[in-house]
């Protein structure tokens, strides 16, 4: 079994991951400002996670894409949610470019697995300029062992965030 994540969406991740890199080390940021989640993740690795959620929107090369960062209160676990176009109250199945996740489980050495979406659903309940609201259901694969696979479950009530790009993110914290 092999990831089918396009380039785009790796590219795209990967912003979110260095702009909720940021977020989450900012420690200006009140955290009554950011929304919130709650996960399970279950099969190859195993934990529950809960923290912030923060979502944006996207516009590059006449292309738009939402994307929701689910952070968990430890830092080292972070959860992608990507959704092609400006996020609207529907279910979105993750297939090719329309909808897609990652999973990030960290370990407080620096190490750590990195998970892409294989298949299922992202749902919004609610999608407005301010919040976000939905759940997920999501199996993903590692990308160092195919393998290993993860299911990736639970809700979210995201409020919005900033998108910073790649050229200005820190690496580290």
């Amino acid at each position: 079994m092999t990831p089918r994540f396009s380039l785009r969406l790796r590219a795209l991740l990967l912003t979110a991951l260095a702009a909720t890199s940021l977020t989450a080390c900012d420690s200006s940021d009140d955290e009554g400002d950011l929304g919130s989640f709650q996960a399970q993740v279950t099969g190859a690795a195993q934990a529950s996670l809960g923290g912030q959620a923060v979502f944006a929107i996207d516009s590059e090369d006449g292309e738009t894409t939402s994307a929701i960062a689910l952070i968990d209160e430890d830092e080292d676990d972070v959860a992608f949610l990507l959704m092609d176009g400006r996020v609207t109250a529907k279910t979105y199945t993750i297939a090719g470019e329309t909808a897609g996740a990652m999973l990030l489980l960290g370990e407080t050495d620096g190490t750590g697995d990195m998970y892409f979406s294989e298949t299922g659903t992202i749902t919004v309940t609610r999608a407005d300029a301010a919040r976000v609201v939905g759940t997920f259901d999501v199996t993903a694969v590692n990308i160092a062992d195919e393998d290993e696979t993860v299911r990736l479950r639970g809700s979210f009530d995201a409020k919005s965030g900033t998108v910073v790009m790649p050229s200005e993110a820190r690496v580290g914290r």
